[in-house]
């Protein structure tokens, strides 16, 4: 793991705290023989296994990765390692984070407009 995956771990473990959803990182996934790791799983967002986050560049590896998930039921987001700092103005935040899902599948009182 790289200082900046580290540094956007950071970030996902700070929003959770701060706006009440679980986030469980480093998280791995056992797919065709072998264990692949992702920075960070979303228990409670998207599907009913939850979102994995993936940061890698390599447009293979991306490949790979979302393709695991996929075969076991995870819904993934891309994206960027990122050196911001979490933005803790919250109605931001729960709208770039899409918010409004984790409130319809976590009963999480926040509102989203």
């Amino acid at each position: 793991m790289t200082p900046l995956e580290q540094r956007t771990i950071d970030h996902w473990r700070e929003a959770a705290a701060d706006l009440g959803f679980r986030f469980v990182a480093p998280f791995t996934l056992e797919h065709a023989g072998e264990t692949l790791r992702y920075p960070g799983w979303l228990p409670q967002f998207s599907s009913p296994y939850g979102m994995l986050i993936i940061t890698v560049e390599s447009l293979d590896e991306q490949q790979r990765l979302m393709d695991a998930a996929r075969a076991r039921g995870f819904h993934y987001s891309c994206m960027s390692p990122s050196d911001d700092s979490y933005d803790r103005d919250r109605h931001r935040c729960a709208q770039r984070l899409g918010l409004g899902i984790l409130r319809a599948r976590a009963g999480v009182v926040y509102a989203v407009s």
